[in-house]
């Protein structure tokens, strides 16, 4: 129901590097909105992207469908970034 300290140390210290962010939880249930709203304080900046995969979406199968959604709404805004950001110079370059 908390952010990890790995999490947490990597958006504090990348936070100046990070122009566009996604964020997924994993969790039993419960927690997810306390996690995102960590993340997105450390970062500094909202998602433009969120999923959250509890263990009753992976017992239901709901996961690749979340997965795929969650893709989607990443490629859309990074297909509207201009070329000069660091994400879509990353973005680009790892196809």
């Amino acid at each position: 129901m908390s952010v990890s300290s790995p999490v947490r140390s990597y958006l504090r210290r990348h936070r100046s590097a990070l122009p566009t962010v996604a964020f997924f939880c994993t969790c039993g249930g419960l927690g997810s909105e306390r996690v995102f709203d960590q993340m997105t304080r450390e970062c500094g900046r909202e998602p433009v992207a969120r999923v959250v995969l509890t263990e009753r979406d992976l017992a239901m199968s709901a996961t690749p469908v979340a997965i795929a959604r969650f893709a989607v709404q990443i490629r859309a805004v990074l297909a509207h970034v201009p070329s000069s950001e660091p994400a879509a110079r990353a973005t680009a370059g790892a196809g």
